[in-house]
């Protein structure tokens, strides 16, 4: 298994050292390339890149036997620009691993040894991605955010920007190289969101696996390219608008299309020698009260999915999005076997967002839609049956059947 790190530079002095440490330090089962692409700075990072290639190149670094590193330095056109003339001489291959790290970012210790196991092990994984974790400019952690589930669906749709949906974390995202020479590659002509728009590419073609632990590091500081939100966000709406899906995805399987929904999880304790992976649908919200367990597909019944009985007539769940000044249009897929049924639905504040009557058929599912803006911070729903069905003597009679709840931004407000 080889590795290939591009590190793009520019007066990376203050951090270059750290972030190198982070990945020499790195052992397993696995021969490792860094290539750090400079833009001509005009501080030490050059001076700091050679002294680590002559140590590699004089053994004095335990263990990194296995590790080159290769130095370029040339003007180029921005982050993206230089990253795609790093990547540029790395063949496609299953074998090969890609990835690249920000040079005041980090690897978590054991990441390319957890990396290359699974992807040698995994010939089906393609790409795969860890948890966030995130520090400051003094190497202070900063909270993490909740694991984040990904779908192929969602990336391709363009959730994952941060606004709607939580960032791929793009250090400690890992990839084979024949997906990267597939998908087209890095587009060098971008500046702030390359890898929003490089993750929506993989996604038509693969589908991503993520860890429940951190594979990288992301130093927050202030005045870098990432912290201009409002730059990034006018190249993401930018990239939204041109997205031809027709050309980009015309790899997806329209015949099974449910497939796109699903998120695909790897685990590992330590009681466990090897990785387990587990499919589950995103269903991209929480049950809080009056719901059954996820409960396993019905083919019989055209039911291909993982689902959700609500309990009696009342149930509230939380939807899995920011609480940002958003308007949303959500659709709720669901079955109703109950005659005559009416269906409202409150937000947190009881006040009612629609009311739609349902038709009885239980063998096929229906849709409804209502749009919403979760500005206020809450994004809790109630959904509010008139008729639930007792199948007996249970103590919470059936509602309604979830099959899934799509979401889409179609609005962004200022505030």
């Amino acid at each position: 298994m080889f590795i290939h790190i591009i590190i793009p530079c520019l007066n990376s002095a203050k951090y270059l050292d750290q972030c190198l440490s982070s990945i020499m330090m790195q052992r397993g089962d696995f021969e490792l390339h860094i290539h750090i692409q400079d833009g001509l700075s005009s501080d030490a990072t050059l001076l700091i890149a050679k002294r680590w290639q002559a140590s590699l190149s004089e053994d004095r670094i335990l263990g990194a036997e296995k590790i080159t590193l290769t130095i370029d330095s040339e003007s180029d056109n921005g982050i993206y620009d230089a990253i795609a003339k790093g990547f540029a001489k790395v063949p496609a291959s299953r074998s090969s691993i890609m990835t690249w790290i920000g040079s005041d970012d980090l690897l978590t210790h054991g990441s390319l040894a957890t990396v290359s196991k699974i992807f040698r092990d995994h010939e089906e994984i393609s790409w795969l991605t860890g948890s966030s974790q995130t520090i400051d400019a003094t190497d202070c952690l900063f909270s993490p955010w909740e694991n984040i589930l990904f779908s192929r669906r969602n990336i391709i749709m363009g959730l994952h920007d941060g606004r709607t949906l939580g960032f791929i974390q793009q250090e400690g995202t890992f990839w084979r190289s024949d997906l990267y020479h597939r998908a087209g590659g890095i587009n060098a002509t971008l500046n702030y969101a390359g890898d929003f728009d490089l993750w929506r590419r993989f996604a038509c073609l693969e589908k991503i696996y993520a860890l429940n632990f951190p594979l990288g590091t992301f130093r927050y500081r202030e005045k870098q390219t990432s912290s201009d939100k409002d730059s990034y966000y006018q190249e993401v709406e930018c990239l939204k608008a041109n997205f031809n899906l027709d050309h980009l995805c015309q790899n997806l399987d329209l015949n099974r299309a449910d497939e796109y929904s699903y998120i695909y999880l790897i685990e590992r304790f330590p009681i466990a020698e090897s990785y387990k992976i587990i499919r589950s649908t995103n269903f991209n919200f929480t049950p809080l009260q009056a719901f059954t367990e996820q409960l396993d597909p019905l083919p019989e019944k055209n039911m291909f999915t993982t689902y959700y009985w609500t309990l009696g007539k009342k149930s509230c769940l939380r939807i899995n999005v920011f609480a940002l000044p958003i308007v949303y249009r959500i659709t709720l897929k669901i079955r109703n076997p109950h005659k005559n049924q009416l269906l409202k639905i409150y937000n947190h504040e009881d006040k009612i967002l629609g009311s739609f009557s349902l038709d009885s058929n239980f063998d096929k599912s229906q849709e409804i839609t209502f749009e919403y803006n979760f500005g206020s911070g809450d994004t809790t729903l109630t959904l509010q049956i008139s008729k639930p069905f007792n199948p007996g003597l249970r103590q919470n009679p059936l509602g309604i059947v979830i099959e899934g709840l799509l979401i889409l931004p179609i609005k962004y407000m200022h505030q």
